[in-house]
C-alpha cells in the first residue's frame, strides 16, 4: 500500500468516528462539528506536516480550508435528513469523499502542477458538493426565522454567509489550478458577488425541493430550492473562470455552459411546487 493511501485511510478513520457519532446522535450536531474541526486540524498536521501554530495554520490554510468546509457542511446536512437510510448513505459517501479529498490534497502538495487531472477534478466535484450542502443548511436556518421584524437582518446575514462561502471555495479552486496572482483573486470576488445577488432574490420566496406529499414533515424533507439555484449558478461561474484560466474560453464553451445552466434551471422551476396544495 502506498504511503499516501495509507495515511489517507488513517486520517479518514479518525474523522469517521465523528460521522458515526453524528449518525447515532444527530441532535448533538454542535459537538460533532466541534470534534470534526479538531480532527481535521490533527489530520492536517499528520498528512501535510502543518505545525499547530497560528503562523503555520495561516500559511497552510489552503490545506485546511476545503476539509473544514466540506466536513462542517456534510455533518450539518446529514443531521437534517429525516430518513435513516438516507443518513446512512450520505454518511458513507462523506467518508469516502474524505478519503479522496485528503488523497488529492496530498498529491497536490507533493506534485504541485504535475498532479494528475483526476485528483484536481475530484477537488472540483467535492467543492461543488460543499457549496450545495453549506448553502442548503444556511437557507434551512433562515427558513426557521419567525420574527418578521428581523427578517431582512437575517436575510442580510445569509447573503454575507454565502458570499464568504463562494469566495473561499473559489480561492481554493483557483489555488488548485495554480492561479493565485492578485488579478486572479478578483474571480472570487466577482463570483461571490453574483451568487450573493442570486441569494438575495431567491430568499424572497423559499420552498423546499422536491416535496413529496402535503404534510408539514414532507414539506421540510427536501432541499431549499435557493440552494440548488446557487449551486447551478456557481457551476456556470466556475466553468467560465476555469476555462478563462486555461485560456480556452471560446464561444462554443460559453454556449454549452449557458445551455446546461438554463436547462437545469428550467427543469427546477417547472417541477417545483411554488404554492401549497391541499
Amino acid at each position: 500500500m502506498k504511503p499516501i493511501t495509507k495515511n489517507s485511510i488513517i486520517a479518514v478513520s479518525v474523522i469517521s468516528v465523528v460521522y458515526i457519532f453524528n449518525l447515532i446522535r444527530p441532535d448533538q450536531i454542535i459537538y460533532a462539528i466541534a470534534a470534526a474541526v479538531v480532527m481535521v486540524v490533527i489530520c492536517a498536521k499528520y498528512l501535510f506536516d502543518t505545525s499547530i501554530s497560528r503562523s503555520s495554520i495561516v500559511a497552510d490554510a489552503k490545506f485546511l480550508l476545503m476539509p473544514l468546509l466540506f466536513n462542517i457542511s456534510a455533518l450539518s446536512y446529514i443531521s437534517y435528513i429525516y430518513v435513516g437510510l438516507g443518513r446512512f448513505l450520505l454518511t458513507f459517501l462523506a467518508i469516502v469523499s474524505n478519503f479522496y479529498l485528503f488523497t488529492s490534497l496530498r498529491k497536490l502538495r507533493n506534485l504541485g502542477e504535475k498532479a494528475a487531472i483526476f485528483y484536481r477534478n475530484i477537488l472540483v466535484v467535492i467543492s461543488f458538493f460543499t457549496v450545495f450542502m453549506a448553502s442548503s443548511m444556511t437557507f434551512r436556518l433562515f427558513m426557521t426565522v419567525t420574527d418578521k421584524n428581523l427578517l431582512d437582518v437575517y436575510r442580510a446575514i445569509v447573503v454575507v454567509a454565502i458570499f464568504a462561502l463562494i469566495y473561499f471555495v473559489t480561492y481554493f479552486l483557483t489555488w488548485e489550478k495554480g492561479a493565485l496572482e492578485t488579478k486572479d483573486r478578483a474571480y472570487g470576488l466577482i463570483s461571490a458577488f453574483l451568487c450573493a445577488e442570486v441569494v438575495w432574490i431567491t430568499s424572497i420566496w423559499l420552498i423546499n425541493y422536491p416535496v413529496i406529499g402535503i404534510t408539514e414533515k414532507a414539506a421540510l424533507g427536501g432541499t431549499p430550492i435557493a440552494a440548488i439555484v446557487v449551486t447551478i449558478t456557481y457551476y456556470f461561474l466556475w466553468g467560465m473562470i476555469s476555462h478563462k484560466l486555461d485560456n480556452n474560453l471560446t464561444r462554443k464553451v460559453l454556449t454549452e455552459y449557458l445551455t446546461f445552466t438554463i436547462l437545469f434551471l428550467l427543469v427546477l422551476f417547472v417541477t417545483a411546487k411554488w404554492l401549497p396544495t391541499g
